[in-house]
């Protein structure tokens, strides 16, 4: 489950109560899951729309953003600014739209996803769905862009 380390980040960002997303990326789907009091009171499918607006939430709340877009290299560039970042010291939250080699870990196997301990939170932001205006980034990065 890819975004259940974000749990705790939702609790104090979003909720005000514990929960937690879950990624299940063998059927494309994210969950939703509100816990009170140790039990499970609502468990919520969400839709793809749901999910960039929790993304995006989560990425304002966060004190320095890095957006990274554009037409494409948008996830080399979000992985190699993480791996730098973190190879300083700087311990980012990342989130990419692919695999980051380096970051696998027999517990991460997908590691598209890591939740760091510093006010950093870098993300790939896509143009294609237009869900990059819901982002507020202190610092944005652009590949390559089509003009076309």
């Amino acid at each position: 489950m890819l975004l259940s380390q974000f749990g705790e980040r939702l609790n104090r960002h979003l909720m005000g109560r514990d929960s937690v997303v879950c990624l299940l990326p063998e059927v494309s789907i994210s969950l939703l899951v509100e816990v009170v009091h140790g039990g499970i009171e609502r468990v919520e499918i969400l839709t793809y729309s749901q999910q960039m607006k929790l993304l995006a939430a989560l990425f304002n709340a966060a004190p320095q953003g890095i957006a990274i877009g554009g037409t494409s290299g948008k996830s080399t560039v979000t992985g190699m600014a993480g791996w730098i970042m973190c190879q300083a010291g700087r311990d980012p939250t990342i989130m990419n739209g692919a695999v980051m080699k380096n970051f696998v870990t027999s517990e991460a196997l997908f590691a598209s996803a890591l939740v760091g301990e510093n006010e950093y939170f870098v993300a790939e932001v896509d143009e294609s769905d237009g869900s990059i205006a819901r982002y507020e980034p202190g610092m944005n990065v652009r590949s390559l862009v089509d003009p076309t």
